[in-house]
């Protein structure tokens, strides 16, 4: 079966009132579903696989200015594979280029996970 993520981004744990980010993980864009599968570093391995939780970033509406996304945690139960809607996120004008993501628990007002899709962006961060 051929690979079919082609672009690879980064994930950022921000901090709004420090303007602070640290490295979270990456994010894999999978352009004939057109969702991004993220994987997360700092979230624990799946017990049973040894394998990180697969958590994908769908889009589910889009505006002139706005693209709002459903966060997805894949569920494996008896046989079946399922998604479950974990969270949100949104990129707008706003945001400069990255999709904001909301994801309970890990994310608050003072951390949230952000999605660098501007490659200037990405170059000044990684400087």
């Amino acid at each position: 079966m051929k690979n079919t993520y082609n672009s690879k981004l980064h994930l950022w744990w921000f901090n709004p009132k420090t303007n602070k980010r640290l490295h979270a993980g990456l994010a894999y864009f999978n352009q004939p579903k057109g969702d991004f599968s993220l994987v997360l570093s700092s979230l624990e391995l799946s017990y049973k696989d040894k394998r990180p939780f697969e958590i994908f970033l769908r889009p589910v509406l889009t505006s002139a200015s706005s693209i709002y996304y459903r966060v997805e945690k894949v569920i494996c139960c008896k046989g079946r594979v399922n998604r479950l809607t974990i969270g949100e996120a949104y990129l707008n004008e706003k945001t400069d280029g990255e999709v904001h993501i909301t994801l309970e628990p890990y994310t608050s007002s003072e951390k949230m996970l952000v999605l660098t899709l501007k490659n200037s962006q990405e170059k000044k961060l990684c400087a």
